[in-house]
Formats: structure tokens, sequence, C-alpha cells
């Protein structure tokens, strides 16, 4: 399979598991994502690092990470670096508006990713919606069949939005998803990453000027790729999410 039929199979995964596990919470559909993105693909193209084994949270007591997911995006242009906030929603009508402004009305989720991004202009602030999509849905792509997928992403922008509509205001799931795309679309584009983004997203930026021009990546990410990562070795500065995924697509046409 190229890079777009991967992805295709692993949203079609992770739809199916929503419809027969209904009752799953959003940490573990992330988790099965990212049992499913390691299935799929080799070990070359794709690593992830379960950040909560590997700074040993619960011997320091801390209560979660800020956010699910940090995923890095290698291709021949510069890298894309996607933090994720992650929501699942099934129902048409199920108080979207004060889901969105957790916990307890604060929109302190949704601040706290945007505020990370802010002073990490390199990391694109998204939410994740874990959807089976059961409705004629529109996203933002016109070939976009709902049944493909149980993964959308959304501006985490377009998210502060809706937050900020007035408490008791009816906003539907067909109205959150026609502002998102599926998650596959950005491999499936026959755009590059970059022109992807600044044709979809408010997150784009130049990249080129954000990231230094030697040494682009992380630590934490480069010894991923290699497989050098030391668990034992307290120097990395790694992000506050419960995941971070390396996917290597550079010796791969998106095509």
């Amino acid at each position: 399979m190229n890079i777009c039929a991967e992805n295709k199979a692993v949203g079609l995964d992770v739809r199916n598991f929503l419809i027969h596990v209904p009752n799953v919470n959003e940490e573990s559909i992330t988790d099965y994502l990212v049992w499913k993105w390691e299935e799929i693909n080799d070990a070359a193209k794709f690593r992830c690092l379960d950040v909560r084994k590997f700074t040993r949270q619960e011997e320091h007591n801390k209560t979660g990470a800020d956010f699910e997911l940090e995923l890095w995006i290698l291709s021949p242009q510069p890298p894309i670096s996607l933090i994720f906030q992650a929501k699942k929603f099934f129902k048409e009508n199920d108080g979207y508006v004060r889901k969105l402004r957790y916990p307890d009305d604060t929109q302190g989720q949704l601040q706290t990713l945007l505020k990370y991004a802010d002073t990490n202009p390199e990391r694109k602030p998204f939410y994740m919606i874990y959807s089976p999509a059961d409705t004629q849905l529109k996203t933002m792509c016109a070939n976009c069949n709902y049944k493909e997928t149980g993964m959308f992403m959304i501006d985490a922008k377009i998210i502060e939005e809706f937050s900020n509509l007035p408490p008791h205001s009816r906003l539907s799931l067909t109205e959150i998803l026609e502002k998102s795309l599926p998650f596959h679309c950005m491999f499936c584009c026959s755009m590059n990453l970059h022109e992807y983004f600044a044709r979809f997203f408010s997150t784009e930026n130049q990249t080129e000027q954000v990231f230094p021009s030697e040494n682009p990546l992380p630590r934490y990410v480069k010894d991923m790729l290699s497989g050098e990562l030391n668990i034992d070795n307290n120097n990395y500065e790694l992000p506050p999410a419960r995941w971070v995924a390396v996917y290597d697509t550079r010796f791969e046409r998106e095509d």
C-alpha cells in the first residue's frame, strides 16, 4: 500500500472500532490508533513513544498529559509538527459547545493547547474528532466518503470559535465536521504538505523560518528515528503529550 491507502485503512479501522466499542474513551482510541499505525507501517517509517512510560509519570505523581498526541511528519519539505487534543463525538446534537469548553465551562483544555502552540510556534494545534460519522456529512474535502474514516482533524482556532458561542447554542456534529478534514486527506492530496496546510488551515506558517536551517528536529525526534532514545537519559525536553509519533514519508511519494 502507498501512504494514502495506508492511512485510509487506519481511519477505517478506527471507525469500525468506534462502531463496535462505542463506550471507549478518547485515550483508548488514541492508543488503538497508534497501534494500528505501528501494525501497518514498518519501523523505518513509523516510530512512536509512550511519554507516560518514558517519563515514569506515575513515579512522580503526575496526573496526566496536556494533550493526546504530538505527530511529526517528515517529507522532502521542512518537517510538519502537529499537536492534537482528542474528542469522541457520536450524537448529532449533544451539548457540543459545553463539551468544547471543557472542563467546567472554562476552555482550559483548549487554551492549554493553544498556549503551548503559541510558545512553540513550529507546532500546529488541532483537535482530532473521533466519530463514526454515520450521517451524510460534508467536510472541507469534496472527495471525502464519510464511511472511509473515524478520524477528522479540525483547526484548534475553529474549535475556539465554536466554544465561544453562547453557552446554550445549538451546535451540531454536522456543523463541526463541516469545518474538518478526514485525517488521511493530507496524505492523499496532490498538494505537498505545506501547500495543503496553507490551503485549508489557519495554523500554517513559514516553517522554513520557524525551524533553523540546521538541526530542525528536537533531539528526542532524532533519537526516535535513529533508535537511540534512552529511557535513562534525563536530558530530553519532551512535550506534555501522551504519545509522540514520527511518520517518515521522505522516501515515499504521496500520490
